[in-house]
Order: structure tokens, then sequence, then C-alpha cells
């Protein structure tokens, strides 16, 4: 297994010896992994960080997160802004949590090897909601399979980030955070109702209030319909 790693930062990472290690232990049904973060990112890969592993959205389902971002925020002001200049981007969040620059080569690597078991998967996005502590979030439907191995991957994930780890059973797509909480749910909910192929699954930094900031990898989905229980999962 050749696991090839560009992250420029200040800490020592021991890349042959997570090499060998992923490679005696992914077995003969596990794809070879190739792993590469964006050296852009990397006065920012180092010491102690925020990481989110989250499904994103797109096509379509991502313009009408943006659209309907863009309302809330030029209404009430938002601490989470989609689109050109915003801070974040529409995504189904799996686990989030903090570790150490030394820990992102071995969270890529298992997430890497996880994707590559689930096929892609339609997302269903529901009408927005408004909260009582602020945010607006549109509830989330993924097909069995995704949610089955959606709650399999946090395990592995709240492993890799210990105390830190949140992880929810539920999930929804966040579009906003309004600080006027009060005034904001007196208007009517968003009637946004959108669906969109997820073909990867992402790892970034992450900020306040679950904002998504630096890309540092993109872990495309497989070809393998990951078992399921035959049930749909509101996710």
């Amino acid at each position: 297994m050749s696991l090839v790693a560009s992250i420029h930062c200040n800490a020592v990472l021991s890349l042959r010896a997570l090499s060998h290690a992923s490679a005696t232990s992914s077995g003969p049904d596990r794809p070879a992994t190739s792993l590469a973060l964006d050296s852009s990112n990397g006065s920012k890969v180092q010491g102690d960080m925020k990481i989110c592993v989250s499904f994103p959205v797109a096509a379509s389902a991502l313009t009408k997160c943006i659209d309907a971002n863009r309302l809330l925020v030029d209404e009430f002001g938002s601490a989470i802004e989609f689109g050109d200049g915003g801070n974040s981007r529409p995504h189904l969040t799996i686990a989030m949590g903090r570790l150490s620059s030394s820990q992102l080569v071995e969270l890529v690597t298992f997430v890497v090897a996880e994707a590559s078991l689930l096929t892609p998967f339609v997302l269903g996005i529901g009408a927005a909601e408004w909260r009582a502590d602020g945010y607006v979030v549109c509830p989330a439907l993924v097909p069995p399979g995704a949610g089955v191995w959606r709650r399999h991957v946090q395990a592995g994930l709240s492993s890799i980030f210990g105390k830190s780890a949140r992880v929810s059973l539920g999930g929804h797509v966040t579009l906003a955070f309004v600080d006027d909480a009060p005034r904001a749910r007196a208007v009517p909910d968003l009637p946004l109702v959108a669906t969109c192929e997820v073909a990867q699954v992402d790892v970034s930094l992450a900020g306040p209030r679950g904002v998504l900031s630096e890309q540092l990898h993109s872990a495309p989905l497989g070809s393998i319909n990951y078992p399921s229980r035959g049930h749909k999962d509101r996710q």
C-alpha cells in the first residue's frame, strides 16, 4: 500500500511507519490508498486543530442552500455564510473533533479506506426549520446503507478524536446561525427541499458554529453497496 502525504507543517509525521502499518492491517479486500493533503493549507495544519468529516452538498441542492443562506444573512445576519466570500459550505456532518497534526494522517487514511466501501448515494434535504438555539437547519435523509456506514465510521472517528468527538445519530444541513433567534423564529420555515448525489467525503478544518474553512482532503466514494438493515434512516 502506497501512502503519499504532502503536509507542510512543523510537526514531524512518521509517514513510512504509518504506510507500513496501514498496508499490513488493511487486508486483501482493502484498496490501495494514496493520500495527499492540500499543501496550500500547510501553515494551518499544525498543532491542535478542529476537524470536521462530512458529506458535501452539491449541484442544484448546493445552489438552493446558498440562496437560502443569503436570504437569512441579508435579513437577520448570520455567523455562517455560504458562497463567494463566505466562511463555510453546506454539508452533513459525519463527525467532528479536535486532534493534533500528528494524528491527521491516521484520520485521513481511515476516511479514505472507509469511503471506498460506500457507493455514491442521493442525499435528501428537507424544509428549513428554526431551532431555539438560533440555528436554522434542514433535516437530512440518507438511504439505509449510507446510514449504517455513517454510524460505523462515527465509531471509528470517535476513537481517533477521543474525548473531543462530537457525533449525532440524527443529522441535518445547517443553513445559518442567527443571533437574534426570537425575531428569526417569527419567520415561517423556508420551503427548501432538494436532493443531490453524494460522491465523496470531505475532511476540513472547522471553526466556531461548525463552519468549514479549508478543505484538507476529499475521499471519493467507491462502488460497494454497504450492508443495510433494510430500513430508512433519518439522518
